[in-house]
């Protein structure tokens, strides 16, 4: 089964075309699905509504977040869904080595500026963008792209302004919920990109 264009979902059915399981681990889902015995929807659905009433619902998988600060008189935003990690060891699986990351979840992170900056060094105008990174074994770059709009497993790497190495750091406690932040002074900021053990880092600074 097709997935967007970029990859597919392998289905296993039995004689009846009933399906037996899904295996989406080519895609950007990562997911694995068997088919159970019985379910009783009216007992499930009780007990969700009881869960949301304590207080310990399910909530959304990954909700979408937005961070905004001033930069050189001029603003910059970045909007992106926020995936939580869920017990699951996050860099080198759920974000895998060698390949392009959406940076998040849901749509396409879109990274927008008031004013011209340089991100890392590179040259970037003002305008709109989407932020993805390419994580590897010894490192990862930002991937500052031109296209806007798109889910977020949608990439297309001519359409790229400027990839730049990002510092990284390693730290003990894991993160629950995936986040960008920006930090520092109005002039020059510091993007955060943080979850599980890693943060990765780069400098905004203002024409």
């Amino acid at each position: 089964m097709d997935f967007f264009r970029i990859a597919w979902t392998h289905l296993t059915m039995d004689d009846s075309t009933r399906i037996l399981s899904v295996d989406a681990r080519e895609t950007t889902e990562k997911t694995e699905s068997r088919r159970t015995g019985y379910i009783d929807i009216g007992r499930a659905a009780k007990s969700f509504a009881a869960r949301d009433r304590s207080g310990t619902g399910i909530g959304v998988a990954s909700p979408n977040e937005m961070v905004m600060a001033p930069l050189g008189g001029g603003r910059v935003r970045i909007a992106y869904g926020s995936p939580r990690r869920r017990g699951r060891d996050v860099l080198g699986h759920v974000v895998p080595y060698g390949q392009i990351w959406r940076t998040g979840a849901n749509a396409a992170t879109e990274l927008t500026f008031d004013r011209d900056v340089t991100i890392g060094g590179a040259s970037v105008p003002a305008g709109a963008y989407t932020l993805w990174t390419f994580p590897r074994l010894d490192g990862v770059d930002l991937v500052i792209n031109r296209q806007t709009g798109q889910w977020g497993s949608e990439y297309h790497q001519e359409r790229d302004l400027t990839r730049v190495p990002m510092r990284t750091a390693t730290v003990r406690e894991r993160r629950e919920n995936f986040a960008i932040t920006l930090d520092g002074a109005e002039r020059a900021r510091e993007l955060h990109i943080a979850w599980d053990t890693f943060v990765w880092r780069v400098p905004i600074v203002a024409k």
